[in-house]
């Protein structure tokens, strides 16, 4: 035991394990693990680990050779109620249907979900023709977990027990996140260390000894871990009560800061693409920070102390929240200082015993309406959130020297401590200024169009894209809808850096050009909005009811964004697509036409009236149908490319044949959004 406690006391062994650990990590994450399976198998066995219905949309993960997502929509809805009564976690299932890769990333700007299902040690996703329950047998500990799991249908509650948040709606999740407080909702060191502290406090009154309730506790904590799942927050939680708790038992004197790198080294073991999560980093940055003056930030009254926490909390994460999120709430300190007592005096344990005892869950409701209004009205705070452009890595480098320096010489010399990451962060943020960049990007939206044009800090976005809703019934509609504004053009506008929209020009009504206008009007500054020529639709009507300053944009009427010249050279027809508006784009000796959902009609109207000559970039119309792009059209204005906007397998079916051949006929270099994602052309 002595030499075991000399070797603990060893502070480079500790660190040689976490460089050991870092580089082995980087090694595991590029090495590709064969599957199991291939894309030739057609039925896969296994067990559910968890399943999300979300109207008639259900998304299960199942345990077969190897974890699998599985996608199936609902015919009846008799089916889903059967599902929903039938099946249950750790059941043994049969799945029909057919297995396929899940999209990587396809620009630099949209998320990568393949590598996040990597992440989760899942190699593909099957899509679902048939479902056929084989048992229901089960081990007694997984019995126990789905009883439990089934008890109580709240989804803050299962956030708060089981750190199962996919649960809360989405718009109301991400004013959590907006506001910075969305760490709460997921079961961490503070939801552990209350657990364990409301048991040793009870273990404790019945006279039991250290050791036994550590034992207890430990026995406890594991079980713990096989119900919510292994994630990263709840991994170091847990080892960290063991481990600090074994050190003072024992007596083996080890530091908390190798205890720490012993943590963070196994945790990576255990799932080396953890390094890409954002949880696990946040979790183990600032744990890791308030580890190392954390005997200083104890002395004080509880709000200072929460006062304290919060803001070195903040201050080390910035660099995460910016690389992650290209957005930071300064007043995230005090959101925390309000919501971390709330919810660890007050909801938290509300939960707990509304779990046990549901006769007060309307009380517990009461709170959760409390804090989902204080959420959304903080999240209105538009002033509160800076917008940070994406850098290359190096520079995060940077930040995390800042951090380091910050930590090392925070009670020392407190103001200058934090002046590496203030300035660093003031570059970040006024790096559009210092770069000024002229640039045109066709946005990945789908079967849609979203073109975003940039010049001399302004910005023109055309169109915005906008997913088609269907009669449904209500059985089948789904309470968290993917919005293209969330999910592609918010993220986008902020990786550029980009803070408000000055000109938003809708080409014409059709949804898949401006359905997503509503959303985006609520959640990003927009100056000025233009619509085309004609009579309005509903929805260009709801659009002038909600906002302000619209405006019709007349034939050869000039927008000047910067250095680029944009006019409007289409007339009003009576058809929509027909009326669609054409832009001419002029850049010093660079022409540029986007030309929306013109028919061949527009398209034979602009070249009579137009001199328009050849083109650097012709934005092709309709998204690529037979209905646009004439010959006529391609011979007068001789692109040097062509960009269709169009969705991956659209029902529509384009881009048409007809338009592609034409192209080739032509030797018209093409892009397709479909293929390479967000398309970014330099001027």
């Amino acid at each position: 035991m002595k030499r075991l406690k000399t070797i603990l006391r060893c502070n480079g062994l500790f660190y040689l394990l976490c460089i050991i650990t870092i580089l082995l990590t980087l090694i595991r994450i590029e090495i590709d693990i064969p599957s199991s399976y291939d894309l030739d198998t057609k039925k896969v066995v296994g067990e559910v680990l968890e399943y999300d219905i979300d109207g008639d949309y259900l998304k299960l993960t199942i345990d077969a050779k190897e974890k699998l997502i599985g996608r199936y929509y609902f015919k009846t809805k008799a089916e889903k109620e059967l599902f929903i009564k039938s099946v249950d976690v750790y059941d043994t299932l049969r799945l029909d249907g057919e297995l396929e890769e899940a999209e990587g990333s396809k620009d630099i700007y949209s998320f990568d979900y393949k590598r996040y299902l990597k992440s989760k040690n899942i190699n593909y996703i099957i899509k679902i023709d048939k479902i056929t329950l084989i048992s229901k047998e089960k081990s007694f500990f997984k019995d126990i977990k789905c009883f439990l799991l089934k008890r109580n249908s709240n989804p803050y509650i299962k956030a708060f027990i089981f750190g199962n948040n996919k649960l809360i709606l989405t718009d109301v999740m991400s004013s959590y996140q907006e506001i910075g407080i969305s760490h709460l909702f997921a079961i961490s060191g503070m939801h552990v260390g209350l657990l364990t502290l409301v048991i040793s406090k009870l273990l404790m009154k019945l006279n039991i000894k250290e050791k036994s309730i550590f034992i207890i506790i430990s026995l406890f904590l594991f079980f713990y871990l096989f119900i919510t799942g292994v994630s990263p927050s709840i991994l170091r939680a847990i080892f960290f009560y063991l481990f600090f708790s074994i050190n003072k038992i024992y007596n083996l004197n080890i530091k908390g800061v190798n205890i720490f790198m012993l943590i963070f080294s196994i945790s990576l073991l255990v799932n080396p693409y953890y390094i890409h999560e954002v949880s696990f980093l946040y979790s183990y940055t600032i744990s890791f920070s308030l580890l190392l003056v954390g005997n200083k930030i104890n002395n004080g009254s509880y709000f200072k102390r929460l006062f304290l926490t919060s803001l070195i909390s903040f201050i080390v994460s910035i660099p995460i929240t910016i690389y992650f999120f290209n957005q930071i709430n300064i007043l995230s300190v005090f959101y925390n200082m309000l919501f971390v007592p709330l919810i660890s005096m007050v909801v938290f344990p509300l939960s707990i015993i509304t779990y046990i005892i549901p006769f007060f869950e309307p009380i517990f409701n009461i709170f959760i309406s409390l804090m989902e209004f204080l959420a959304l009205k903080f999240n209105s705070i538009s002033f509160s959130k800076l917008i940070f452009p994406s850098l290359p890595r190096y520079y995060y480098i940077l930040y995390i020297i800042g951090v380091i320096i910050f930590i090392s010489y925070f009670y020392n010399k407190k103001i200058i401590s934090v002046l590496p990451i203030f300035l660093l962060a003031l570059f970040n943020y006024l790096y559009p200024v210092f770069f000024n960049q002229n640039y045109l990007m066709f946005l990945d939206v789908g079967q849609g169009d979203s073109i975003l044009i940039h010049s001399k800090n302004q910005t023109m976005l055309v169109d915005t894209g906008g997913v088609m809703n269907y009669s449904r019934e209500k059985w089948q509609e789904r309470k968290n809808k993917k919005s293209l504004t969330n999910y592609v053009t918010i993220p986008v506008l902020k990786k550029l850096g980009i803070r408000k929209i000055d000109y938003l020009v809708l080409t014409h009504g059709d949804f898949d050009h401006m359905g997503e206008t509503l959303k985006l009007i609520k959640q990003y500054r927009v100056e000025d909005i233009y619509l085309n020529q004609g009579n309005f639709n509903l929805l260009e009507k709801k659009v002038i009811k909600k906002y302000r300053h619209v405006y019709q944009i007349r034939e050869k009427e000039e927008i000047v964004l910067g250095n680029i010249n944009i006019v409007q050279i289409n007339k009003e027809f009576s058809d929509e697509n027909d009326s669609s508006s054409i832009l001419l784009m002029y850049y010093k000796n660079k022409k540029i036409l986007l030309a929306g959902d013109a028919s061949k009609k527009s398209e034979e109207y602009i070249l009579n009236k137009y001199n328009i000559g050849k083109i650097d970039v012709l934005k092709i119309g309709h998204h690529g149908s037979k209905t646009s792009t004439s010959d006529e059209l391609l011979k007068e204005l001789r692109p040097s490319l062509a960009i269709i906007s169009c969705g991956k397998n659209n029902r529509f079916n384009h881009p048409h044949k007809e338009t592609i051949d034409k192209l080739k006929k032509y030797r018209i270099k093409y892009l397709r959004t479909d293929i390479s994602g967000t398309i970014r052309i330099d001027l």
